[in-house]
Order: structure tokens, then sequence, then C-alpha cells
């Protein structure tokens, strides 16, 4: 079968089902290890907002007992009151994160590296209805506000401001679920990451879109999803780097028991460079994954899917890009103190280095989390990855990550932490390799 049957087969069976623009969005450019370390804390900022919550004694909402008949217009009257009360009990959590990091190669520059002493102050406020803890079954809306100050002690002129605002919510329990989120933050990356070999920043803003929506019916069920990114770079590197991708997916699956699904899973995705002037990057691609999710053994939960992913490049030029993908994210309970988290992916994925727009990308990630005592804790991890780029270059990352964490009171945590990512890049100039230390040591306080 031909690239374009399969895709106007694949727009047909989206489009039947979903009816909508479709897409998916593509992971944030940001460095993988910054990624992984970001992904970390925001896992303990949402257990201490719970931990917060529960100690402040904020009473938990308890079910309505059911009755055995109610009259139509009661039970509209009992669904308004439930409505209403839903949307008038909202908590507000202050927030404030400081830390400071001594960054040996701020720039990851090959050689002749800057350090820097940096500071990075983030207060906000969420506001949330519904339980602090996301939950499947419940219903909860959550607004997070934000500023992000990030000050630099020698190179004072890259001190900038980064506002964030997101909104995200879901509904519905039983058959129907709909999850809803919408992000707009400033962000900055290394301008090497861009150019190689080049020093600086470069900011830009990021719009996320997520729309996702289930449907299950005992042990059946599908899912619609819908993801968009707005990569918006400023400057004169805008034309070059800037790009929305957009992607829409359609999930069946079977779900045998209780907690393990199996699924099928299809997707069609566009990436568009041409509104901000370079049209010749554009491209649109179709994956397909079959796996589990779920309860995968008695103590092991996540992901694992596997498939093939077919690229089309607009300019007719470019050779296409046509390779197996696969994803895994599990998390096994070794211990009552002890998880072990394994992550990895294949697939190509949009890059924003003006010369190569798309790259082949293998990586894995092995973490640990331990538990000395309730108070400290410990986070370990390494990644390694492959990236092979269009133009014949081919990148080796490796990342370690070392952070301990320690819980001085419910609302106030610390952490001491070392990063250490290193390139090693192939088949190109010297001008993509770096190394790269960093010391940090942070602090948490949440009402």
């Amino acid at each position: 079968m031909s690239w374009q049957q399969l895709k106007f087969a694949g727009l047909i069976v989206l489009f039947l089902c979903f009816n909508a623009p479709l897409a998916h969005a593509a992971a944030a450019n940001k460095s993988r290890d910054a990624v992984m370390l970001s992904a970390l804390r925001e896992q303990e900022l949402s257990r201490t907002l719970a931990q917060a919550e529960s100690l402040q004694g904020i009473e938990k909402k308890q079910p309505i007992p059911q009755k055995e008949y109610i009259e139509p217009e009661e039970g509209l009257k009992e669904k308004g009151q439930d409505l209403k009360k839903f949307l008038t009990q909202v908590k507000v959590h202050p927030y404030l994160t400081t830390r400071f990091d001594y960054n040996d190669n701020i720039f990851r520059l090959p050689q002749g590296g800057e350090s820097d002493e940096i500071n990075t102050t983030k207060p906000g406020l969420k506001f949330v209805w519904g339980d602090i803890v996301t939950s499947a079954d419940k219903n909860r809306i959550e607004v997070d506000l934000g500023l992000k100050r990030v000050s630099y002690y020698h190179n004072s002129h890259l001190t900038r401001n980064y506002p964030a605002a997101s909104l995200s919510a879901q509904f519905g329990r039983g058959k129907n679920k709909l999850m809803f989120r919408q992000a707009f933050e400033k962000e900055f990356s290394t301008t090497s990451d861009i150019i190689l070999g080049t020093g600086g920043l470069s900011n830009y803003d990021l719009q996320k879109t997520t729309f996702d929506y289930e449907y299950g019916h005992k042990h059946f069920g599908i899912d619609l999803g819908f993801d968009r990114a707005d990569y918006v770079y400023a400057g004169q590197y805008k034309k070059g780097s800037s790009y929305t991708e957009q992607v829409g997916s359609l999930t069946a699956y079977v779900q045998p028991t209780g907690k393990t699904r199996f699924f099928a899973e299809g997707d069609y995705g566009y990436v568009g460079y041409d509104k901000f002037g370079n049209p010749t990057k554009d491209s649109e691609y179709i994956k397909g994954f079959v796996g589990v999710n779920g309860k995968i053994t008695e103590k092991t939960s996540g992901v694992i899917k596997g498939g093939y992913q077919m690229r089309e490049f607009k300019d007719k030029v470019s050779k296409d890009m046509n390779n197996w993908a696969a994803e895994i994210n599990l998390e096994n309970k070794f211990s009552s103190r002890t998880t072990f988290l394994l992550e990895g992916s294949r697939g190509s994925l949009t890059s924003t280095y003006q010369g190569d727009g798309t790259k082949l990308d293998t990586d894995f990630y092995l973490g640990m989390r331990h538990a000395f005592t309730p108070r400290l804790g410990l986070n370990l991890g390494y990644a390694y990855a492959i990236d092979k780029y269009r133009s014949g270059r081919k990148d080796q990352i490796y990342t370690a990550i070392t952070e301990l964490k320690y819980n001085f009171r419910k609302w106030l945590t610390m952490d001491l932490g070392y990063k250490y990512a290193e390139r090693d890049s192939r088949k190109s100039t010297s001008d993509a390799d770096y190394a790269n230390n960093i010391f940090s040591l942070g602090a948490g306080v949440i009402f």
C-alpha cells in the first residue's frame, strides 16, 4: 500500500471517529536531562500538596448516599446543588520554590565553557476545585499561575522573568471521561541548541493544548486525543526554528481485568514551519502501535507499546523517514521504600536546529527513588540517547542525576543535587560536543 493510500485511510478513520482537526504535540525541546529532573520535582510537588491538604484538616467530600427512588425534579435539584458545591469549594495553594545552581558550562559549548551561579525563584498560586491528587474518577479543575525569575550572578544581562499559566480540567466517571489542558509559558534554551557552537540564550513562547475523550463499556473502549504545541522563538531565530506540531490519536482497547488494558493506537501528525517563512521543513507522519497499559505484574505498572512510523516531507525532495517505533514507561514497586523507573522510546522527532529539522531519536532512562526515612529520600537517574539527523550527524548523550531530598515539614522541603551531561557527536564538527556539571541546592514551600 502506498503512502498516499495509507494517509488517506488514516484521515478517513480519524475524521469519522473524531470529526475535528487532529494532532499530537511534540515534546518540548528542552534538554533531556532538564526534563527528567523537572519531572521528578513535579511529582514531589504533587505529593507535598496532597500531604499539606491532609495536614491542614481539609474536609474530604463524602459520597452522597443513594436513594431507592428519586423524583425527577428532586434529582435535578440535587445535581444542581452538587455542581454549585463543587464550583464554590475552591482550595488555594500558594507555593514558592527557589534553587541555587553552580553551572560550569551555561551555554553548553565544546571549549571555553563559561561558568556562573544561577538563582531560579518561582512564586505561584494554585486554585483547585476537587481533590489535589489527580484521580481518573474524580471531577477536578486546576488553575496554576506562576512567575519564574532566573538570575545570573556574573552574566547579569541574562537575567529574565518568565511568566506561566495553565488551566487543566477532567470530568466524568464510568463510561465517559474528558480531560483538557491549556498552558502558556515563556521559556529559554541555549542558543547552541539552535546553531552549534553559538553562545547565549534564546527566548521562546510555548503554548500547549491537550484534549482527551474516553468512552468505555464493560471490557471495551475507545480513546480520542488531540494535542498541539506552538514554539515561537524570539528575534533572529524566529524564522528558522519556530514551528507548530499537531497530532490526533485514536486508540481502541480491551480490558479483561480492572487494571490491565491491551490496545491498538493510530496517530496522524503534522509539523508546520510555513507560517514562519520556512515551509521546506514541513512534514506529516502516521504512527501505528499495539501495546499493554496498566498493571503489568504484581509490582510493575505502566505502558509498553511498539509499532511503525512513516514520515513524509512536504518539499518532495527530502528522503522520507520510515522506521520502527516504541515506547516504554514502567514503575516497579520493589519494596515499601524503593521504586525503580524504566523509560525508553524510539521514533522520529522534531528538532530546533536550523540545519536539521528532524531526527531519529532512541533513548532510555533508568531511575530509582528510595526513602531512607519518611522525611529523607534519594533520587538517582541515568539516561543514554542516540540522535541521528538527516544531515548525517550522530549524537550520543549521557546524563547522570543524583538528588537528595529532605522534608523538614509537610509544607517545607529541601534538596541537594548534582547533574552531569555529556554529548559526543560523530560525523559532525566538534561544535556539537560538550560536557556540563551542575551542582544545585533548592527549597520549596507549599501551603
